[in-house]
């Protein structure tokens, strides 16, 4: 178990751990394995309308006044339509959907908190800010509590001195890639 592993040995070499993956469906905790939460993997159609579209970078190297690329982009995330209106009906959700997954860090912040509670030390995977008060509160147990990262060796997380102040120790290592 990687937190095992963290708390009984820094790591320095992530090549030696191996890490299952598997989409998550249910809690950790024993009690709640026979009522999965199916779906937490979801295709939804494309949130193009909610981009705030800036106007047309500076760095866009291409000598007109508008960029043609630039200009097709903006077209289907505002319009939701093809920017050939005239010759094409084709809609931006014919075209593009967005994959994701639902549910998972209110689980992982269940699981931590239960874990805490039960007397487990906690360690979370994760580069997600959403997961920081679900480790505050997992610290409050006085269980050891960790935030693992990957790729955040040389800057600070948003929330570090926060994490750090209620005793979550953090751990960052290089990219996995």
């Amino acid at each position: 178990m990687v937190a095992s592993v963290v708390y009984k040995h820094r790591v320095t070499n992530v090549a030696n751990i191996r890490v299952r993956a598997e989409l998550v469906e249910t809690l950790v905790d024993d009690r709640y394995r026979e009522s999965p939460l199916y779906r937490t993997f979801r295709q939804l159609p494309w949130q193009g309308a909610r981009l705030e579209l800036r106007p047309r970078p500076d760095a866009c190297t291409d000598s007109a006044a508008a960029c043609a690329g630039y200009e097709a982009f903006r077209s289907w995330a505002v319009n939701g339509r093809c920017p050939n209106r005239a010759s094409c009906s084709a809609a931006v959700n014919d075209c593009v959907e967005q994959k994701s997954q639902k549910l998972i860090d209110t689980m992982i912040v269940a699981d931590a908190i239960l874990g805490a509670a039960d007397g487990s030390g906690v360690a979370v995977v994760s580069m997600d800010d959403d997961l920081v008060p679900g480790l505050l509160a997992a610290a409050r147990y006085g269980r050891p509590t960790a935030l693992i990262r990957f790729g955040y060796r040389n800057r600070p997380g948003e929330y570090d001195t926060i994490l750090e102040h209620h005793g979550v120790n953090i751990y960052d290592y290089d990219d996995l890639g």
